[in-house]
Parts: C-alpha cells; sequence; structure tokens
C-alpha cells in the first residue's frame, strides 16, 4: 500500500504468512533559496515533511504544505519571508493542501478531504472563514487561480482513472468547465502571467512531458520540454514543478535528468518557444516542488534531507497475533 488520500502516506506490505513491513521514517525537507547557477543561498522556516511551495504575490510569504508527524494527514501553512515566522492555516484531522493564492492574497484555495475525497475549499485569510467550493465527488487538486481572480483551474480524476485539468468560476453558478480532457493524465497546470496560456503535464506522449496551450482554449498543445519531465515518484498532484517567470517571458521546470530548464516564451503576435536552456543540474534528490522569485533571480525549492522511501523498513513477524488484544 503506498497512499490513502484521506490521511496521508501509509506506505507499508503484509505477506500471507503474517509479515509486515513498513516506512518506519518520515520524509524531511527544507526551504532553501537557489540562484539561477544552482547556488544555495539560506534557508526559510523549518525543515520538516513539507511539500509544495507558493510564493504569494507580492513576494513576502510562502504557502506550503506540511504532514504531521505521526498522523500522515497535511496541513496548509505560510512563513513570513521577512520575519521567518511560520503560521498554521488549517488543522483537520483529514488533508489539507494543494494550496494556491488569490492574487490579492484575501483567500486561498485548497484541497480537501473532508466528507468524502479530496476535494475544492476556499479560506479568507482575514476572517479564517472556510467555504467548500464544490461538493465532495471526484478526487481534485488545486493548481492554480487565474491572474484577475476569477477561476480556479484543478486537476480531477476521470471514471476511467486518469487525471483532467478543469477550470471553475469562483462566483455564480460555480460550473465546472473541462480545460483538458484526454485519456492520457495532465496535471500542475500553471496560468501564464497574463492568463493567456496554461502551462501542464502531460502522458500523451508516451512519457511525462511539458506542453502549453491557450487559455480557456480552445487550441493546439505546444510541446515544450525536450527529454521528459522530472514527475513526481508517487504524489505528482502536491508538487508545483512547472513555474511561469513573473513576467511571464519564461517557464521554469525539472527534466527527467534532475536539471532545471528554462525556456524562453513569446506570445504576441503568435506563441514562440525558445530552446530549452539547462540552468544547472540538482545535486542531490530531486526537489518536491519551487517557485521563482517575483524578480525571476532566485528559486526557493523544496530541498529534500531525508527520503522515507530510501531509508530501511520496519519489518514485524506474526503481527496478526496482535489483532484484538
Amino acid at each position: 500500500m503506498r497512499y490513502f488520500g484521506s490521511s496521508g502516506w501509509a506506505a507499508f506490505t503484509a505477506s500471507p504468512n503474517g509479515v509486515l513491513a513498513y516506512e518506519s521514517s518520515n520524509d524531511r525537507a527544507r526551504l532553501a533559496w537557489i540562484d539561477r547557477s544552482g547556488r544555495e543561498l539560506g534557508s526559510v522556516g523549518v525543515p520538516a515533511d513539507n511539500h509544495r511551495v507558493r510564493i504569494s504575490p507580492d513576494g513576502r510569504r510562502v504557502l506550503f504544505d506540511r504532514r504531521q508527524p505521526g498522523l500522515g494527514s497535511l496541513d496548509l501553512w505560510t512563513v513570513d519571508l521577512g520575519r521567518g515566522t511560520e503560521t498554521r492555516l488549517t488543522s483537520d484531522p483529514q488533508s489539507e493542501g494543494a494550496g494556491a493564492w488569490l492574487p490579492d492574497q484575501s483567500a486561498v484555495i485548497f484541497t480537501a478531504a473532508r466528507g468524502g475525497p479530496p476535494h475544492l475549499f476556499r479560506k479568507d485569510l482575514a476572517t479564517g472563514v472556510e467555504e467548500e467550493l464544490l461538493p465532495a465527488g471526484p478526487l481534485q487538486f488545486v493548481h492554480d487561480v487565474s491572474p484577475d481572480g476569477k477561476t480556479v483551474v484543478y486537476e480531477e480524476r476521470t471514471a476511467r482513472g486518469d487525471m483532467d485539468v478543469l477550470a471553475l468560476p469562483l462566483s455564480g453558478e460555480r460550473t465546472p468547465s473541462p480545460i483538458l480532457h484526454s485519456p492520457f493524465d495532465e496535471w500542475d497546470a500553471s496560468l501564464s502571467p497574463d492568463g493567456r496560456l496554461l502551462a501542464f503535464v502531460s502522458t500523451e506522449s508516451g512519457r511525462p512531458e511539458v506542453y502549453v496551450t491557450p487559455f480557456p482554449g480552445p487550441g493546439a498543445r505546444t510541446r515544450v520540454s525536450l527529454g521528459g519531465f522530472r514527475a513526481a515518484p508517487s504524489r505528482p498532484n502536491f508538487v508545483h514543478s512547472v513555474v511561469w517567470n513573473r513576467d511571464g517571458r519564461e517557464l521554469f521546470y525539472l527534466s527527467a535528468d534532475r536539471e532545471l530548464v528554462a525556456v524562453q516564451v513569446r506570445t504576441t503576435p503568435a506563441l514562440e518557444l525558445g530552446t530549452a536552456v539547462t540552468l544547472f543540474a540538482l545535486k542531490g534528490p530531486a526537489w518536491s516542488g519551487f517557485d521563482v522569485s517575483p524578480d525571476g533571480k532566485k528559486f526557493l525549492a523544496l530541498v529534500p534531507e531525508v527520503v522515507a522511501n530510501e531509508q530501511p523498513l520496519t519489518v514485524v513477524l506474526n503481527w496478526t497475533s496482535e489483532i484484538g488484544r
């Protein structure tokens, strides 16, 4: 068993003859500033089982997920980049994560496993009031909010078992509309700063690759990556690894070879992509998400310090004898 959506990781396996093996270590990652040459500049906050990082529109705060030790569920946290103080935004026993800022920073959109599979909620940061945006149903994960703050872009599991990308108006009747709908997986959708393009990952070529397409469409998909995308080994939904520069002229992603790649983008008079340029190779395990600073000069990355599935397993013999005691 690899993952429970409602409570978090549950990495274990059991044999027919009563042997149980499980991961007894937790992932641990630190938030680190990295310049465009790959040099680490410093750390932010506390190393923990952190995931997915989003810098606020004004560049002063960071939104990220943190797994609760001993419980396994996720919560949303922020860290003030000026003061270094951390603030917990959610504390429900069920998982809450995959957050995205509204452009005015008045609220965040996030995914929570409340009353069913993970689905969409909004939290007002001034009042603390939370609102369910869609009823529980198919598995959903938030990816981005449009620059005008009117639409949330999210990922949803289909009846076939693959992932599609949809858009949901944040006012009115809130009727979702499909943006990326195919027999393949599409995820990690990220809107350009002008809201005209959507970058995303798709497996339509047989392996994960980065594409862009007009938003909200229709329009052709244009492939960006050349040698594959570095997909998360288990939970791509909770990783933010396709990132636009704030000026909209550059797109960053992690390649299959664990390199940070930059691609120049021009949108007028027509879409034009530059040659993919490797900025640097990662020195250790692949980041579990990153974002770019407002000035485009450095990256805030989740750098793994401990990878749980690379640590020794704990084995329990005759565990069935403990049932009922």
